[in-house]
């Protein structure tokens, strides 16, 4: 997985080299974005050498000045991207003559009660971050 899936899985502005603070262990630490392993950032925490793995919500604050530190900036992204989803749904849904059930599961909200539209919504995801990883590499799609 890369930051990309992380940014759009998560809604946070993960980038290489994007400080972070983490307010875990009741501390705050600073580091620095070094890359992703999985669904996990890895952080080169000042004053260290190597990077260790951090969930990229969890204790974190983004401190990039051109991203809001709340991480609103990225929650936006992604409410944008849920919404282009929903929209995508309702019209495949509509060509069966049926509507989806768009409710968000109250244990995992980034998921959808409804096991089909949370089916669709998962591979709706890999197309969009298998198409940007292209664009990324200079293909057309």
């Amino acid at each position: 997985m890369s930051l990309q899936y992380i940014r759009n899985t998560y809604g946070v502005p993960a980038k290489r080299g994007g400080r972070i603070e983490y307010t875990g262990n009741g501390s705050k630490i600073q580091g620095t974005i070094t890359g992703s392993r999985g669904a996990r950032i890895l952080v080169r925490l000042d004053g260290d050498k190597g990077s260790v793995e951090f969930h990229p919500t969890r204790k974190i604050q983004y401190l990039d000045a051109d991203v809001a530190s709340s991480g609103a900036a990225g929650a936006s992204m992604k409410e944008t991207q849920r919404a282009d989803f929903e929209a995508f749904a309702v019209d495949h849904y509509r060509q069966f003559g049926h509507r989806p059930n768009l409710t968000r599961s109250e244990k995992q909200p980034h998921n959808y009660v409804d096991a089909n539209v949370n089916a669709l919504w998962w591979g709706w995801q890999a197309g969009q971050d298998a198409l940007l990883a292209r664009i990324e590499r200079g293909g057309n799609g």
